[in-house]
């Protein structure tokens, strides 16, 4: 019979990395929904209140997402 003995920093260190892997990905789930609230709003907006903003309909979901990636 054999006995084999983990060391306790190593795994410490990949549970800290999983969580922090999760958390990573709720926090750009949380961005991604925002950006998409924020382009249904602006999308229910008129075209010259677009232009207002230095926005335009045709190039929005890009100015939306990438205002979010800049971040």
């Amino acid at each position: 019979m054999s006995t084999t003995t983990f060391a306790s920093a190593p795994a410490t260190g990949r549970l800290r990395a999983a969580i922090d892997a999760v958390f990573d990905v709720f926090a750009s789930l949380g961005e991604g929904l925002s950006a998409a609230h924020e382009y249904e709003r602006l999308s229910r907006l008129s075209d010259a209140a677009l232009a207002a903003r230095g926005l335009n309909r045709e190039t929005l979901s890009q100015d939306v997402f990438r205002t979010f990636l800049s971040r």
